[in-house]
């Protein structure tokens, strides 16, 4: 009877205790978490929280990263998957002097552009040995390497690999990382045949470019340029098209031009006076170097001729091919004008007077610049004094108008320095003398 009423006076589940008030019926509703994850674990709001911070990532991705995202992930599994490639490709041609040169590809490799896959390389005539280098990028692997054709087996033959001339070899190459890709390589060598200028500009020349322009493959052979009016040399830069031509840059001709211009009678009467000193004082420069940056990725040469006020000079670029047996000419008509008349032409502006060490050249307006040591002069090979004697060195006069140093004796300039230090002391004992006693 206890029981029943102790279960009589407590509130039946899902009802309401007496006296209590009516509690108004909802009906259920149906929450997404619920739906979504069911009534266990899945539907804490930790699920919630985290479901709405991958809907926010995903919409502040900007439209390109969210496709490209989305590629990776339909083709790869979730991560973006990058192709597989090469980390280096490198050929270095052997010389006859044993120096190792790196040469370039067309186009230039690039191990941070996977888009190129194809690559020329074209070896110097004199380059009968190269070496190749090449890795793959990890965590590729290199699953093949082979050349025209057959399976390279081992590392060393790719070392010190022989290349006749004109002749051509293919690399084929594949680098594996879950999937796999494929390069080509082809290394060409040189016939030693050509004749060609990769490039040829006129460094000094007005605007640096000749009146016709100079283009590749075409076999010209004579151009015309204007020397700039400041420019004491006229500096031409021409590009190799093979390591082993024989390139010879000289000057082949000069001539006065202008209003003065010496007749043949003066010039064959004075065979010094009317030639500039410029042209006879300084002689030409020629300067070759390896450079990669170059059209043809080769060697480069910059030769630099004298030339003075109103005159032309011819300057011809002889070419020999690698084979030592096909040559060919270019020809440089280069013409560079001064200052007018009555006016001499000196560092860059005109001026009325020559200063020291020089004499006025009428024939071309110029302050030509005397002899070695000369400080007064007729013309460039006839001095008229010569500079003053030094402490270590005298100058005398010889009979053919130039100035010849002497060296003083060894023990000259401390015989001197005994006599400056002995009158110094008889002057301070003079002046003691005066005044003490």
């Amino acid at each position: 009877a206890a029981a029943a009423a102790a279960v009589a006076g407590s509130p039946a589940r899902g009802g309401r205790a007496r006296g209590s008030p009516r509690q108004p019926h909802h009906p259920p509703r149906c929450m997404a978490s619920d739906v979504g994850a069911g009534s266990g674990a899945g539907g804490s709001p930790h699920l919630r929280r985290f479901l709405l911070v991958v809907v926010v990532l995903a919409l502040c991705l900007p439209p390109g990263a969210r496709a490209a995202s989305a590629s990776g992930a339909a083709a790869g599994g979730g991560e973006g998957t990058k192709p597989p490639t090469l980390d280096d490709l490198k050929v270095f041609g052997l010389l006859p002097s044993n120096e190792q040169l790196q040469v370039p590809f067309f186009p230039p490799f690039d191990k941070w552009n996977p888009s190129l896959s194809d690559y020329i390389c074209k070896l110097d005539h004199a380059m009968e040995y190269f070496t190749l280098i090449i890795n793959a990028r990890a965590p590729g692997v290199l699953s093949e390497l082979g050349r025209d054709g057959k399976t390279i087996l081992s590392r060393q033959n790719l070392t010190r690999a022989r290349l006749a001339g004109g002749a051509r070899t293919v690399f084929e190459v594949e680098v594996t990382d879950g999937t796999s890709r494929r390069f080509t390589l082809v290394v060409e060598r040189r016939s030693g045949t050509s004749l060609e200028l990769l490039g040829l500009r006129p460094l000094t020349a007005v605007g640096q470019n000749f009146s016709v322009p100079y283009h590749p493959g075409e076999l010209q052979g004579q151009f015309e340029a204007e020397q700039s009016f400041h420019e004491d040399k006229f500096v031409v830069e021409y590009d190799f098209a093979d390591g082993g031509q024989d390139i010879e840059c000289r000057v082949d001709g000069r001539k006065h031009i202008g209003d003065n211009m010496p007749t043949k009678g003066q010039m064959a009467l004075h065979p010094y006076k009317y030639l500039p000193a410029l042209e006879q004082l300084e002689h030409v420069d020629l300067d070759s170097v390896f450079n990669l940056n170059s059209p043809g990725a080769g060697p480069t040469a910059r030769c630099s001729v004298p030339i003075d006020t109103w005159r032309q000079v011819e300057v011809g670029i002889h070419i020999h091919a690698a084979d030592k047996v096909s040559k060919r000419d270019v020809r440089l008509f280069v013409t560079r004008k001064g200052c007018a008349r009555n006016t001499f032409y000196h560092e860059g502006s005109c001026v009325e007077h020559c200063p020291t060490f020089h004499y006025q050249q009428k024939f071309n307006w110029r302050c030509g610049k005397c002899g070695r040591d000369c400080e007064f002069c007729e013309h460039w090979h006839h001095c008229v004094r010569c500079r003053r004697n030094t402490t270590m060195y005298r100058y005398e006069l010889m009979g053919d108008g130039t100035c010849q140093q002497i060296r003083v004796h060894a023990y000259r300039v401390y015989y001197d320095l005994a006599c400056y230090l002995g009158i110094s002391c008889a002057l301070l004992i003079s002046i003691y003398c005066f005044v003490c006693v």
